[in-house]
Parts: C-alpha cells; sequence; structure tokens
C-alpha cells in the first residue's frame, strides 16, 4: 500500500502549448515548440562626430521578431490519494487544458541621439596658463518604438469592415515569447471538467469569420443611421468557422513499475486497478495520456449592440456542422506520458514534449451507423 501526496502532472508551469504536446506528430518538423525568427539590421550609425564645438554620436536600428508554436495541446492536473488491494483511487484537481497555435509578429524600432558641446575652462598655472577644452551633453534622446504588427493589421482590417471586438476571429492570449508584444492565433482553454466529462479533457480551438449583414436590411440599416450621431452601431450576422476539436483522455496511472488500467472517474477522483503487487513506498508517478484531434466546420450568429464606443451588448452561438450531420473527422489516436516525482507540486521538465509519440495513426470519419477508412 502507498499513500500518495498531491503531486502536479503538467506538461509545463505554467501551463503553455509552446512547451506542450504536438497535436499532428506526423507533421514532422512543424511541431508544437516555439520557433522563433530575430533579423535585426543597422540604419545608420555615427559615434563621437565633431562638428566644430560640438560631438554627435546618433545610431537607429530595426528588428523584425516573428514566434509561432503549435499545433499543440497541454495538460495539467493535481492528482493525490493512495493504493491498495490492487486498486488505485486519486483525487483529481486543477485540471486544465489548453490547445491551439499561437503566433507573434512584433517590429521595433530603436533611435539613439547624444549631442555634446564643448565648454572652455581657463586652467591658471603662471605662464603656462590656457584654456582647457571639455565636452558637456547637451541632448541624450532614446526612443524605443515597439509595435505588434498582427494587431495593427487586425485592427485596419476591423475598422475597414466597421467589425468589433465581440467578433474578432483571432484571440489574443499571454506571450509566446518575453520578445513579443503579444500572441495571436486559434486557441481554447477549459478547466475543471476531467472527472465530469468521464476521464476526458475537450478543448476547440475556433477561427471565426463574422460577416455583418446590417447594411443589407433597410430598417437596420436606417436603425444604424440614428445611431451614428451618438457613436454607437448594431451589427448582426452569421459566423462561418473552423474548428479543430481536441480530445485528451487518461488511460492509465503508473507508479515506480505498477501500472494501474481499467479507469473510472466519479464523484471527483480517477480508479482503477492492477494484475501486479501494490508499491511500497513509491517515488515516481506516470500519467498516460492519448489524443485525437478533429476538424470541423462551425456555422452561428452574433449579434453585437456598441454604445458611444465604451459598451458591448452582444451574444453569439455556433453550430459545429459536421458533428451534427454525425461526421466527425479525426486523426489519431497519439499516446503521450507525462510523470512527476511522487509529491512534487511543480512540473518536471518535458523532454519529449513538443515531438510528440506517434501511436496508431488513423483518420476516421463516423457518421450514423459508423465505418472507418
Amino acid at each position: 500500500m502507498a499513500e500518495i501526496p498531491k503531486t502536479l502532472i503538467a506538461t509545463s508551469d505554467p501551463l503553455s502549448i509552446c512547451n506542450g504536446f504536438a497535436l499532428f506528430p506526423k507533421l514532422g518538423a512543424f511541431r508544437s515548440g516555439y520557433v522563433g525568427t530575430n533579423m535585426a539590421n543597422t540604419i545608420f550609425s555615427v559615434n563621437d562626430e565633431n562638428l566644430l564645438l560640438f560631438r554627435l554620436s546618433a545610431n537607429a536600428k530595426y528588428e523584425v521578431i516573428f514566434g509561432l508554436c503549435g499545433p499543440a495541446y497541454a495538460v495539467e492536473m493535481e492528482l493525490e490519494g493512495s493504493t491498495g488491494n490492487g486498486s488505485i483511487e486519486l483525487a483529481v484537481a486543477g485540471d486544465e487544458i489548453q490547445a491551439g497555435v499561437l503566433f507573434g509578429f512584433t517590429l521595433s524600432f530603436v533611435l539613439g541621439i547624444q549631442l555634446d558641446t564643448m565648454k572652455f575652462n581657463w586652467v591658471w598655472d603662471g605662464w603656462n596658463s590656457n584654456l582647457e577644452p571639455s565636452w558637456s551633453q547637451l541632448l541624450n534622446f532614446h526612443v524605443n518604438l515597439e509595435v505588434d504588427v498582427i494587431e495593427f493589421i487586425y485592427e485596419c482590417i476591423k475598422k475597414g469592415f466597421e467589425a468589433k471586438d465581440e467578433e474578432t476571429t483571432f484571440k489574443k492570449v499571454a506571450h509566446i515569447s518575453n520578445q513579443l508584444i503579444a500572441s495571436w492565433g486559434m486557441y481554447d482553454e477549459r478547466k475543471g471538467n476531467f472527472v465530469s466529462n468521464g476521464g476526458e479533457m475537450v478543448a476547440t480551438p475556433t477561427l471565426n469569420i463574422p460577416i455583418d449583414i446590417t447594411p443589407m436590411i433597410e430598417p437596420l440599416a436606417a436603425f444604424n443611421v440614428t445611431l451614428k450621431p451618438l457613436f454607437s452601431r448594431l451589427s448582426f450576422g452569421p459566423l462561418i468557422g473552423i474548428q479543430i476539436p481536441v480530445t485528451v483522455k487518461m488511460k492509465s496511472v503508473t507508479l515506480d513499475y505498477t501500472k494501474y488500467s481499467n479507469l473510472a472517474f466519479a464523484a471527483g477522483k480517477v480508479s482503477g486497478t492492477t494484475t501486479g503487487a501494490d508499491p511500497g513506498d513509491a517515488s515516481t508517478i506516470n500519467v498516460e495520456l492519448e489524443h485525437t484531434a478533429g476538424f470541423d466546420i462551425s456555422f452561428g450568429l452574433f449579434c453585437n449592440l456598441n454604445l458611444v464606443k465604451l459598451f458591448n451588448i452582444g451574444f453569439s452561438t455556433t453550430w459545429p456542422l459536421l458533428k451534427t450531420l454525425g461526421i466527425e473527422p479525426k486523426l489519431g489516436p497519439y499516446a503521450n506520458n507525462k510523470s512527476n516525482t511522487v509529491g512534487k507540486t511543480t512540473a518536471k521538465a518535458c523532454r519529449e514534449c513538443g515531438s510528440g509519440s506517434p501511436a496508431i495513426f488513423d483518420v476516421i470519419f463516423e457518421p450514423p451507423g459508423g465505418f472507418a477508412i
């Protein structure tokens, strides 16, 4: 029998898909980890250039930084419990899944100008007295400008189509690199639904394209004309999107060399059995995960009322079209393992993350009745 104190099982800490498992390991070099490109160039550089009674130093350079990670998923959970009589029971807490693909594009411009002026000081030394020159700083100007290129382009497109924040297609999320201002992409995260979903964590990264049809409907177009002096606007129309539903299952739990399978999930706990002997004092816990990644086309509606450019009231809803028709294209399943020292509440370095360990590879279409290709 073994007591298992609270132990963190996570792809990284803090959680990030850049340190997660690849959704499509078969894609080869295009995997989950962060891939960055940094290109810097000097525009001009002047060092201690003398201009009569002045001295000038100036430099300007630009830097282009691009980063990408994913498509990937990342998970974390805390496990705590015990073993005995050939079975294991673990309480699950803090479970979370993140999935999707993120990218960032930052343009940085640096300008520095320093201007010194010459001063003359009388130095008394009898017959050797003279004017001694020295430099005094007159101006020291430095500016560092960073632009999130994706956000700039995105805002221009939104402005051109008069779109609002509630209709945005990409999600803005945490940094994927300290050099990038922000990250954008298809991204979803879910918390606390692992046990209630029968041992599955599900996330659905989605790219939505809103189509505002209010200019085509005369009463709504007239209503927007009346709202314009109030800096307000109504938008309404269909949402067309692409979804990548990701499902992650727990297949087994291994304590040292004892593997527990036939897992069941209920009341916030996971339980399983083994045909071997229960370990005494286990030092390592390993969780076997299995994921599938699918594809769907979504359709929905959105409605948004923007008031004085400060407040938004709206709603949106979407339906997965292929799933509704009973067709669910899937890639996988793929197997991954995550382990940690029993009782450790920080994440263990994940050397295998980002590479993916493919198991069975199937493309499955499941209409009513079911068949496989």
